[in-house]
């Protein structure tokens, strides 16, 4: 009979890693990908794994399953839904085509946050970008110059502090929709 010099057997002591804990275990794969079959294991397309499925197995690796989760992104009242294995939301808003401006709002599941916390941890399952619109407020011989969030010009005049009184005149309404560079 033939016999194996030790450490020259082909059982691979492996650990796989994904949201429901982890798990060691013996076996004879020789990839990811091989290793993911033989334990019955279906990532989804948007699902990330590493390394990757092409890779090779070594001893003592672990193998790590990020399962995607579906998230909104709503920008100027238009939503797309994403899979996504990023929990960080400006990689999201990147994976949405979405980069932000000065001016801009942005609110994590109804909360309000500065862009800077944005590159941080932070799991949400709803992401709206509201776009500021420059508008000019001409109010006798004042000019105001401001970023609005409102949706119309009666919204932009209050962001302005603008008081109206019954003999004012708007122009336009203030039932108008804000549009960029709106006077």
């Amino acid at each position: 009979s033939l016999l194996a010099a030790p450490g020259t057997d082909d059982n691979f002591s492996v650990t796989i890693a994904a949201s429901g804990g982890s798990y060691q275990l013996e076996t004879q794969a020789d990839t990811v990908g091989a290793l993911l079959a033989e334990e019955g294991i279906s990532p989804g397309e948007n699902d990330r794994v590493s390394p990757p499925m092409d890779a090779r197995l070594t001893d003592n690796m672990t193998v790590q399953i990020v399962e995607a989760y579906t998230i909104a992104v709503t920008l100027d009242d238009q939503t797309s839904i994403l899979q996504t294995t990023s929990t960080r939301p400006i990689e999201v808003l990147q994976e949405a085509g979405i980069t932000l401006a000065q001016g801009d709002k942005v609110y994590l599941d109804g909360k309000q946050y500065e862009p800077q916390a944005l590159d941080g941890d932070l799991t949400a399952l709803n992401i709206v970008v509201q776009r500021g619109v420059p508008v000019t407020i001409v109010d006798g011989d004042d000019v105001i110059e401001l970023t609005s969030h409102g949706q119309t010009v009666g919204e932009a005049l209050f962001d302005a502090d603008v008081t109206l009184f019954l003999a004012d005149v708007v122009t336009p309404d203030v039932s108008t929709t804000l549009s960029r560079g709106m006077e």
